[in-house]
C-alpha cells in the first residue's frame, strides 16, 4: 500500500476497507515481532501498537456493521454535554 502523506479527499467504501485491513495487519505484525525478540525500547511502544490495532479493529466492525442508512448519518460530539446518570452506576 503506498504511503499517503495527506488526507483524501473521500475514500471509497472498499479503500476504506483496505485501508483497515492493513493497518490491522501492520500493528498485529510489529506486536508480535517485538514480542517475539523482546526488544521494546519502550513499553508504551507496545501499548501504543495495541492501541492501533484495537482502533482500527473499531473502526472495521462499526463499519461493516452499519446499514446504508446509518451510514449516510453524521455522528457530532458534544464534549460539554453532561454523561447521563447510568455511566456512574456500576
Amino acid at each position: 500500500m503506498p504511503v499517503i502523506r495527506e488526507t483524501p479527499a473521500r475514500l471509497t467504501h472498499a479503500d476504506t476497507i483496505l485501508y483497515e485491513v492493513y493497518m490491522l495487519r501492520f500493528s498485529i505484525r510489529r506486536l508480535m515481532q517485538h514480542d517475539e525478540q523482546g526488544d521494546w525500547e519502550d513499553q508504551k511502544d507496545a501499548w501504543g501498537y495495541l492501541e492501533v490495532f484495537l482502533l482500527h479493529y473499531r473502526n472495521l466492525i462499526e463499519f461493516l456493521g452499519k446499514t446504508k442508512r446509518r451510514l449516510r448519518k453524521k455522528r457530532t460530539a458534544n464534549a460539554s454535554a453532561p454523561l447521563p446518570s447510568s455511566v456512574f452506576h456500576w
